[in-house]
């Protein structure tokens, strides 16, 4: 009951406000946010109630009496209670995964007998894994105590977003391989995380990855990704039923602690129906709670794509358009086609969560500011001068198109 009527505050505070005129909290209508539509609200009022750091004001602008019937976030909880309570109430989600796995093992083996790491390429596989069958790709470097990340929301950081030749090349191998047949990177120091990114819908980072973030003390986060039309189908069937939703978050949370990385890219770059966007909202809260509750230092980041409404429409900037996914999580990677204007337009916007906004740089070019390439540090200093974050992908580029022998001397330059 406590966490029903905490979470119905958050919504009408959402919603309607608090009814001061000079109010200055973010996380109200009659203060720097914006006022938001029922079902958007009633996802964002959850992750708010599961945070526990977000202020509440003084008073509402419905009496107690008015809260309890309100019809949107009573439907709301009707439709999702048991599951909310288990999101919100801390340590329910299941992280007690044990240290003696199974020893059915189903490790994928190339042609030579070597292990390797490999993504999940489609829902009905997703849904249907079960932690402790791919031991050899379970990665044996925690990210330590010592050096967990804090959150800061409004200091300017740096992601990679390592994409390169459609992902799991000679890395994807646990046992390693040699030298010059893969893209190295290491300027950890640099950097706040490590994004593992493939065009296959859930991409597990290989353990060599993970290890290697982990020795630096960095994240490293996986990717969820769903495109054009089979993307669409996939997302239609997903988003169709309140159980595949709930299965596959906490899938994914699973997934996160039993290959231990450290959260998620969500990027839906497919048309959806706006009859599920409802789902879609409740989806990604549920995915940035639980990954919070398993794992405090965890981020779940949104791609810059689909709109409120469900259209495909890149925005290369952070408004109204998709800050309610925004608002669901730890941060947004903005598309690359970005001009100088909307870098500050994006700052204003994100008022204190600035830091949390990860300006995308393609160092393949494409029509992106700078061109790409060894001129990608053009794009980052316009970046910093507007106080964001950047997020740096394809960093490949120099091993794909540059002569491999000099890998070394052109990743440095």
């Amino acid at each position: 009951e406590s966490v029903q009527k905490l979470i119905t505050l958050y919504f009408e505070q959402l919603t309607r406000g608090c009814g001061h005129e000079n109010c200055t909290n973010y996380d109200c209508a009659n203060g720097k946010s914006k006022r938001m539509e029922p079902s958007q609200a009633a996802a964002i009022a959850l992750l708010l109630a599961a945070k526990g750091t977000s202020k509440l004001c003084k008073r509402s602008a419905l009496p107690e009496s008015q809260l309890k019937t309100d019809g949107s976030i009573t439907n709301f909880w009707t439709k999702w209670s048991s599951l909310l309570q288990r999101s919100v109430c801390k340590n329910t989600v299941n992280t007690s995964l044990s240290a003696k796995h199974t020893s059915d093992q189903l490790t994928r083996y190339d042609s030579d007998g070597r292990p390797e790491a490999c993504p999940f390429s489609n829902l009905d596989d997703a849904l249907h894994w079960i932690p402790g069958r791919d031991d050899l790709c379970v990665p044996s470097i925690p990210l330590t105590a010592s050096v967990k990340p804090a959150r800061d929301p409004s200091s300017p950081k740096l992601l990679i977003c390592h994409d390169m030749m459609g992902g799991y090349q000679k890395d994807r191998f646990v046992q390693g391989h040699s030298l010059f047949e893969d893209y190295y990177f290491y300027h950890w120091a640099l950097i706040e995380g490590f994004i593992y990114f493939s065009h296959q819908f859930l991409s597990i980072p290989p353990p060599g990855w993970i290890n290697a973030a982990h020795r630096n003390g960095k994240v490293a986060l996986g990717t969820m990704i769903t495109e054009w039309k089979d993307g669409a189908t996939l997302c239609a069937e997903l988003l169709s039923s309140k159980e595949s939703v709930v299965q596959l978050a906490q899938q994914m949370v699973t997934m996160a602690l039993y290959y231990h990385f450290d959260g998620w890219l969500v990027n839906i770059e497919n048309h959806i129906n706006s009859a599920l966007m409802d789902n879609l909202f409740t989806f990604l809260s549920l995915l940035t709670t639980g990954m919070h509750n398993a794992l405090p230092w965890s981020k779940v980041i949104w791609y810059d794509s689909v709109t409120v409404d469900g259209n495909l429409k890149w925005q290369n900037a952070l408004n109204k358009m998709n800050q309610p996914f925004f608002e669901l999580c730890d941060g947004i990677f903005l598309n690359y086609l970005w001009k100088v204007p909307l870098l500050y337009a994006t700052a204003t916007f994100a008022g204190h969560r600035r830091g949390d906004v990860y300006v995308g740089i393609d160092v393949f070019g494409r029509k992106c500011y700078g061109d790409g390439g060894y001129n990608t540090n053009k794009a980052l200093a316009v970046i910093k001068q507007a106080s964001l974050s950047a997020a740096v992908f394809a960093p490949g580029w120099v091993y794909e198109t540059q002569p491999k022998t000099q890998f070394f001397h052109n990743q440095d330059k």
